[in-house]
């Protein structure tokens, strides 16, 4: 008796273990591919930066919270995001990822304007603060 308890508690701390080392991999290889998507922005000569990249394995939900970028064109455009969520998320082959839904939340998009008068500029500056919600959106 004593034997078949030992087993069934090593079995749940086994299974436990397994499911928290499976999660925290995933977070893992989840931030390392979202670090390789703005690594892509990077060396196009923008500037492409995020924060924390959660991953939540039951829902299948990724999180890029601090989202940044600026374009190398001139003037550049710069965007900041405050979170960046994608629901449902699979991957139907290696070079693409889907998501049921996609969500960001408080989106400043700036664009600076010099004025011909002097060595004067301005911010041109347009907020959102909603999230947007297009249906099932795949993508690269």
């Amino acid at each position: 008796m004593v034997k078949i308890l030992m087993g069934l508690v090593a079995a749940i701390v086994i299974a436990v273990g397994g499911f928290f080392g499976f999660e925290f991999y995933m977070q893992h290889l989840v931030a390392g591919e979202v670090e390789a998507a703005f690594e892509q922005i990077r060396a196009t000569g923008s500037k492409a930066s995020h924060g924390k990249v959660s991953f939540d394995l039951l829902n299948r939900t990724v999180t890029v919270a601090g989202v940044a970028g600026e374009t190398a064109a001139q003037p550049p455009l710069s965007v900041k995001i405050a979170s960046v969520t994608a629901s449902g998320v699979r991957q139907p082959d290696a070079a693409r990822f889907a998501a049921d839904s996609l969500e960001a939340t408080d989106i400043e998009l700036r664009r600076p304007s010099s004025t011909f008068t002097g060595s004067h500029s301005s911010n041109s500056r347009a907020s959102a603060r909603r999230r947007l919600q297009p249906p099932a959106l795949p993508g690269p």
